[in-house]
């Protein structure tokens, strides 16, 4: 299989729900070795999770990267900061289609579990569309809700945040954007004491524009200085959420100096 029979591969598949026990199966064993940082929301979860990997890049860690979007799905799975080695998705795609076909979401998800855990990655920062998936993936010690707001499915954003919460675990420590709406941010307190996850909230008070020009911001969030690809309240807010995630990462054993921090961002 080639690369581009690969990537037409996981462009064909269907939309539709996966368990986790489906993509559990579908992961190598050497997937277990690796920490996972899953990033769930209706917005800004790209944004976040860029940033993080970014800033664990800066700290020297060997970081896998996926995000969704509508891209060939080897330009959305990183390793190191540069694109997956073609050899590795190959290898995934041929293995995932011998297997009992999964829904798009899930068979990419495990693809780049797969690449991370083939290449030794010791930490990787993945977008779940579905966060229902999470439960599959070996090692979470940190995850985040980013901001929370209507889908155009006409689901209220109580259910979003419901749906959002399913990457909270026990033990871990789950990080939500600033300023979410009230109805939002009690569904995730409950959520969070029901999974026995701690739920850190960045204030929204801590978060400084530093200057704004026509098309450019810097942000100062609790002293880490960041400048931002989008103006807004929103963009700040996704660069607070990645500051906590480091910070709660370093909590759980991981050394990322207040450094790497300030060069990713």
């Amino acid at each position: 299989m080639t690369i581009e029979q690969a990537n037409e591969y996981f462009s064909s598949l269907p939309e539709g729900f996966a368990s986790a026990e489906e993509l559990r199966a579908a992961l190598t064993a050497d997937v277990q070795k690796v920490q996972f940082v899953g990033v769930a929301g209706t917005a800004g979860k790209t944004a976040a999770a860029g940033l993080l990997a970014a800033i664990l890049r800066e700290a020297t860690f060997h970081t896998g990267f996926y995000r969704a979007g509508c891209e060939p799905l080897s330009a959305r799975i990183a390793i190191g900061g540069v694109s997956v080695d073609p050899v590795l998705l190959c290898q995934a795609a041929e293995a995932l289609n011998a297997a009992k076909p999964l829904p798009r979401e899930a068979a990419e998800l495990a693809a780049a579990a797969r690449c991370f855990g083939a290449a030794g990655c010791k930490l990787a920062v993945v977008e779940l569309p579905d966060a229902g998936l999470a439960s599959a993936l070996p090692n979470m010690p940190v995850c985040a809700v980013t901001a929370i707001g209507p889908d155009g499915v006409s689901r209220s954003v109580e259910r979003l945040a419901a749906l959002a919460a399913g990457v909270m675990r026990k033990d871990a420590v789950c990080v939500t954007a600033p300023e979410q709406p009230k109805a939002v941010l009690s569904e995730l307190v409950v959520a969070a004491a029901k999974a026995e996850c701690e739920l850190v909230v960045p204030d929204a008070e801590d978060i400084t524009f530093l200057e704004a020009e026509k098309f450019t911001s810097k942000v100062d969030y609790g002293g880490y200085t960041a400048p931002l690809a989008f103006l807004g309240r929103h963009a700040a807010g996704n660069a607070a959420v990645a500051v906590e995630l480091a910070l709660a990462l370093w909590r759980k054993g991981f050394e990322i100096p207040d450094e790497a921090i300030l060069a990713g961002l």
